[in-house]
């Protein structure tokens, strides 16, 4: 076990860190204002207030910034626009089966 000051760059060594992201010091996660984490919208903060440690919206939880993992804002986005061509084609199915 490190020493107890050395802990902070043995741990960033450990989990192979070279640049420490500048929002969560490596950490791969932050401490949001909100329950809305990196969801934040004008929207989330009227509705939840509580604060909440989630996954670093700059770096996505690789505490690298320089090797970000995947961007759960676009994956989402996409996923969402996925669904919608889905629906989309569903329902010209339906009006192909009844034609």
């Amino acid at each position: 076990m490190p020493d107890p000051a050395d802990y902070p760059r043995w741990a960033l060594s450990w989990r192979n860190i070279v640049a420490p992201c500048v929002k969560c010091q490596g950490r791969g996660g932050v401490t949001y204002k909100s329950r809305a984490a990196w969801r934040e919208t004008p929207r989330h903060h009227r509705i939840h207030r509580a604060p909440t440690y989630a996954v670093c919206d700059q770096c996505w939880g690789s505490g690298d910034r320089d090797r970000r993992w995947a961007n759960l804002r676009e994956m989402e986005a996409h996923a969402s626009d996925l669904q919608s061509e889905i629906h989309l084609l569903q329902r010209r199915i339906e009006a192909l089966k009844g034609s």
